[in-house]
């Protein structure tokens, strides 16, 4: 089992419950685990939440790592990863100096990492993980969208499954990608990015199922390159014939407003919406094949309407 290797090798300290935990959570987040008092930092790394969560001290940058193996049936709400955030305390309350978030793992797990480079482990007295609940990712996916709108930033509402596709964005070179003028055909979006190894060597399949099906599948891609060049080079290079969508362009120039509106922070990511334009699945790459036939199997005795 991919925690038991990860975690094996890890010594495990019981944790003290803290003494005065912070209650106060943003709207939305609750706690996966509260706070907890950490012992002596002379372990070079330390578990604690059922061997779930692993801070490890970096003595060369004086800062510290935290990183959150999840493998279990809270992975997926409404198709999408839940997200966590940690909360690291100090002797004058909530540390804020985040650094850099990332992720990895496979179709089971998921391994998130957090890096606090300016935060020495004696800073930190307790540790504790908040989760986004499925309220708080609309409130936070809402506020979004009026943020865009005064930034006169384009970007895709959260998308659900059994609710329709909100997809209206304008796409490289021109023009517009719209649901509305999709209707009868089945929409598969695809998050994609140059760097992410799984995003292009999912490709060929890709393109597999747009010949296969190309008289009744739509696919729109979401490039989430920062370098917009390079993704358009990539484009051309790869042939990809479908049309396409810069996350920096949409947004004119601010590109974190995906990740708050979409939900999607791990690429690849596919959606499949049926003819009708209603959301039927969200996953990753290695399941997007037999969710499209899936999908299109179900929907022969609802004909699109309109």
């Amino acid at each position: 089992m991919l925690t038991a290797v990860l975690l094996a090798s890890f010594a495990i300290q019981e944790a003290t419950p803290p003494s005065s935990p912070v209650s106060d959570l943003p709207t939305g987040w609750t706690w996966a685990i509260e706070p907890q008092e950490l012992p002596s930092w002379g372990q070079p790394h330390w578990e604690f939440g059922a061997g779930a969560v692993v801070l490890s001290p970096d003595y060369k940058s004086r800062g510290i790592v935290l990183r959150y193996v999840q493998c279990d049936d809270l992975k997926k709400t409404n198709g999408r990863s839940t997200e966590f955030q940690p909360v690291l305390i100090g002797e004058n309350g909530i540390i804020e100096d985040q650094g850099a978030a990332g992720s990895s793992g496979s179709s089971e797990c998921t391994i998130r990492f957090w890096n606090y480079p300016n935060t020495a482990p004696t800073d930190v007295k307790q540790v504790g993980l908040m989760r986004l609940n499925e309220d708080g990712r609309q409130l936070l996916s809402r506020k979004t969208l009026e943020t865009a709108k005064s930034l006169n930033a384009d970007v895709l509402p959260l998308p659900t499954i059994g609710e329709k596709l909100q997809l209206d964005l304008p796409t490289i070179g021109g023009g517009r990608a719209k649901i509305e003028e999709l209707k009868g055909k089945f929409v598969l979006v695809d998050f994609w990015a140059t760097w992410c190894t799984p995003c292009m060597k999912k490709m060929p399949k890709l393109k597999a199922l747009a010949k296969k099906h190309a008289d009744e599948l739509a696919i729109v891609g979401i490039d989430m390159d920062r370098d917009v060049e390079k993704g358009k080079s990539k484009i051309v290079e790869e042939d990809l014939s479908w049309p396409q969508v810069s996350c920096v362009e949409a947004t004119n120039g601010h590109p974190d407003l995906w990740h708050a509106a979409t939900g999607i922070g791990a690429i690849p990511v596919i959606i499949i919406a049926d003819r009708n334009g209603i959301v039927r699945w969200i996953g990753g790459s290695w399941g997007m094949e037999q969710a499209l036939e899936d999908v299109m199997a179900g929907d022969e005795d609802h004909p699109a309407a309109g």
